[in-house]
């Protein structure tokens, strides 16, 4: 009897029950992983089997999607219409809060072409993840453009004539470089505040104020700054960093304007300064958290790893 109880116990102790639960690989946390080397600290923190098979195993990758797409959109339709009052970036801030808890829990509320370059770049998402997040987000902004296209042919108006009020001397080299600047800037600090509102996503609310207050900071330096150095107005207008509502304001078609700086300023600089932004941020994290424990600095995998 008590070998069969033994030979029972074994049979009981290797079952795969272990196997099963761990359906996630082995993930990296930046910040503490920065004393093992720069290896570990650009080690992937996501599930390294998605791939553009794998990805739509579940429909959730479908809800992600949506998220960003409608997120986005609602984003692009606000700033096309506040944008050229002098507290729009206020009101865009309490959208950005509301649309950040609404959408997170879908796709993590990316919104921008350049969250998502951070994320992906910084390994927090895998690349076929982004690439469908950034489709999304420049299929909401071209929604955005055609709906507000409607109603401002109703008045026989361009989608694009405010901004292209705003922007007519971009050729002039003191405001090709101002608004090189702007976009850089605004583009890194709105990145930084969001990889650092990653470490408060366990309280949303916390995670969407993080975000707002990063926006609205960004977004007053670039309002602010032209209007005391260049006497500009409406200066809210030139800086959009999204490329994604960039798109849907015609930013890069503004007649009189060169494309090639137009892509530049909206698209190329925003998205490396966002990418900048992130890794900023997690270098931030790794000095400040080198030699303590994981557990005291809560350093676990984020909303973006080893998802089941």
């Amino acid at each position: 009897m008590a070998t069969k109880k033994a030979k029972s116990t074994g049979k009981s102790v290797s079952r795969p029950a272990k196997q099963e639960k761990a359906t996630c690989p082995e993930c990296s946390c930046a910040p503490c992983a920065c004393g093992k080397g720069f290896k570990d600290f650009f080690g992937p923190k996501y599930d390294t089997r998605e791939n553009i098979l794998s990805i739509f195993r579940t429909p959730r990758i479908l809800g992600a999607i949506g998220g960003e797409l409608i997120g986005t959109f609602i984003l692009t339709l606000l700033v096309l219409v506040l944008t050229l009052q002098f507290f729009g970036g206020l009101y865009v801030m309490f959208a950005l809060i509301g649309l950040s808890m609404v959408i997170f829990p879908l796709s993590g509320a990316n919104l921008n072409p350049i969250i998502t370059l951070g994320l992906a770049v910084t390994r927090r998402i895998s690349p076929i993840r982004a690439i469908f997040y950034i489709v999304a987000q420049l299929i909401g902004g071209m929604l955005a453009w055609l709906v507000i296209q409607m109603f401002l042919n109703n008045n026989g108006l361009e989608a694009g004539q405010a901004t292209a009020a705003t922007m007519a001397a971009i050729t002039e080299d003191t405001q090709v470089g101002m608004i090189f600047a702007g976009e850089i800037i605004a583009a890194l600090i709105f990145a930084f505040f969001f990889a650092r509102a990653l470490k408060v996503k366990k309280n949303l609310l916390g995670f969407a104020t993080t975000i707002g207050t990063g926006y609205v900071i960004a977004w007053t330096i670039t309002f602010l700054i032209p209007m005391a150095l260049f006497g500009i107005q409406q200066a809210g207008n030139i800086y959009i960093f999204n490329p994604a509502i960039a798109l849907a304001m015609e930013a890069f078609m503004v007649e009189g304007t060169n494309a090639g700086q137009a892509v530049l300023a909206y698209a190329v600089l925003p998205l490396l300064a966002g990418v900048v932004g992130f890794l900023i941020s997690d270098l931030v994290s790794c000095a400040a958290n080198t030699g303590a424990p994981a557990e005291q600095n809560g350093c676990e995998p984020d909303s973006y790893c080893c998802k089941a």
